[in-house]
């Protein structure tokens, strides 16, 4: 697909596959500190798709908006409404992990890799968490756009 500009705006779309890892704090055992493994191997899929998108991130100013799309569950939860979970349609997903762990796991496996040099440079960021819609996989959505210096 790889990055689209128009207008002085850069866009690059960015597709995790398969279930949301929200961020979690790195563990310790006495001196030395460690990171999940699912964690580290999401950080991982999350570099190497981005690597796919664009061979960095632009320079500039950063807009960050991640959707986390979370798998179906088989029954409705308590927070879909019967109309809403009816319509097979993405709903809003509440539970499961925080909704900004979803987002600064994004920031922190796009900057670790170097794919972007400094989160600092973001601006704006957004996170929505939603059900996906029924036939539809799990993943994370990742829209990462640059106004240009």
């Amino acid at each position: 697909a790889g990055p689209r500009s128009a207008g002085g705006v850069t866009v690059i779309r960015i597709t995790v596959p398969g279930d949301p890892v929200p961020w979690a704090r790195a563990r310790s055992s006495g001196r030395r500190r460690y990171t999940a493994p699912e964690q580290a191997a999401w950080m991982q899929r999350c570099w190497l798709q981005a690597r796919l998108a664009a061979p960095h991130a632009p320079p500039g100013r950063l807009v960050l908006q991640v959707v986390a799309v979370v798998a179906r569950p088989q029954s409705r939860p308590d927070a879909a409404t019967r109309e809403e979970w009816a319509t097979g349609e993405r709903v809003p997903a509440v539970g499961r992990f925080d909704a900004d762990n979803a987002l600064k796991i994004v920031a922190d496996a796009l900057q670790e890799r170097g794919w972007l040099d400094d989160d600092r440079r973001i601006s704006r960021m957004s996170v929505t968490k939603v059900w996906a819609a029924r036939g539809e996989g799990a993943c994370v959505e990742i829209e990462l756009s640059c106004v240009l210096p």
